[in-house]
């Protein structure tokens, strides 16, 4: 009888049922990219898509359509629109295998918790993909022309990658982003991206800023000045480039070890510190002495200790006393010290935040001066 069991659940494991229950891989909208864009009639979803139904095969020397295919779609919702892309691309969506999730800028600035929803919800979705604001429309970025054999999808999730090491943008995954928005004080944030031509009259994908939300509003776009100080004092870069001006001279440190620490006055909770630790190299220089002595390397450290102290006193000073956001959790510090005074001020929280001090310290280490060059007689 056991025997029987186990040949019969052999049978059906090979036949009916699991027929019945897969779906040929050409019938699959297997996606790479995912762009949300909206206007006062609905949604307009963009997604890149692997051309399962190229034609060619193993043996062919023609070349196949191309690697991937663009679909569009409008709906009242997000569902909506994905269930007209159903029709027009005749495949089953497959979200699992997005690499990014793009939302326009119109989108963003329009409560884009209710634009994500779906996104939490549908259970194929992947609650760690990349989210990123498009700098314009998201179908922009999806539609981008990079080049034969070039996925949008693929340059996008390895640009959002290359900011821990670079200091030029952040990779926020959807839950974190979400976590973000529903929390009372913290402010949320995602990379904005954007397309440029260059100089072949290419597409080229690039980071442009990053934006911040606060109670589900957009609020700021971080530029350059002030996206710097922003990574420094989040602890989002291992490493980066600095240039400092030493004697109308150029140079270039590698800033790593970055580690900053926030704490709360004793005596006032509106008071913060923010302490910056790093170390550097000297990469580059262009003076004519190539040695550097102490005294050199001393100055060097201070002017690279004051520019980044600099960076983050221009961040702190816009998102808390201009725009009103909370980027370094304040709120949850005053919470758990002081929670009787957390629920007076969060009545009216974005007052209180520009009537916040900090004082910020910057405390940096150059470890490798650069080799000395010697010259033979």
């Amino acid at each position: 009888m056991k025997f029987l069991s186990v040949l019969l659940c052999i049978v059906l494991l090979f036949t009916g049922c699991s027929q019945s229950a897969s779906t040929e891989l050409s019938n699959r909208l297997i996606i790479e990219a995912i762009g949300i864009d909206s206007d006062e009639s609905g949604y307009k979803v963009s997604v890149l898509a692997l051309n399962t139904l190229q034609t060619g095969s193993a043996g062919s020397t023609e070349s196949p359509d191309g690697i991937a295919k663009v679909f569009t779609a409008k709906g009242n919702s997000i569902a909506d629109a994905f269930s007209q892309l159903d029709l027009i691309s005749a495949q089953i969506p497959l979200y699992s295998q997005a690499r990014v999730l793009i939302i326009g800028k119109e989108t963003a600035e329009n409560q884009p918790l209710s634009a994500l929803n779906f996104f939490i919800r549908e259970h194929t979705t992947r609650d760690d993909i990349p989210v990123a604001v498009a700098e314009t429309t998201a179908n922009k970025i999806i539609t981008a022309d990079l080049g034969k054999n070039l996925l949008v999808s693929k340059v996008t999730a390895d640009l959002l990658s290359s900011g821990k090491r670079n200091g030029q943008t952040v990779r926020v995954p959807l839950y974190s982003f979400v976590s973000r928005l529903l929390n009372e004080t913290d402010a949320a944030y995602l990379p904005v991206l954007t397309v440029e031509k260059n100089a072949q009259k290419k597409d080229e994908i690039r980071a442009a800023g990053i934006a911040l939300f606060a109670n589900d509003n957009y609020t700021a776009t971080l530029n350059n000045k002030t996206m710097n100080g922003f990574l420094y004092a989040n602890n989002l870069i291992d490493s980066t480039l600095l240039e400092i001006d030493y004697n109308n001279k150029n140079i270039s440190l590698t800033v790593r070890k970055i580690k900053t620490k926030t704490e709360i006055n004793e005596k006032d909770p509106s008071v913060f510190s923010v302490a910056v630790s790093f170390s550097c190299d000297i990469i580059e220089h262009n003076s004519t002495n190539q040695d550097l002595n102490e005294q050199d390397i001393l100055q060097i450290k201070l002017l690279a200790q004051e520019k980044i102290k600099k960076y983050t006193e221009d961040f702190l000073y816009y998102t808390l006393h201009d725009c009103g956001c909370d980027c370094l959790g304040f709120g949850k510090r005053i919470r758990n010290k002081y929670p009787t005074y957390y629920e007076q001020i969060s009545k009216n929280y974005t007052s209180f935040l520009k009537n916040v001090q900090t004082v910020v310290i910057a405390e940096g280490a150059i470890h490798r001066p650069g080799r000395e060059v010697l010259s033979g007689k």
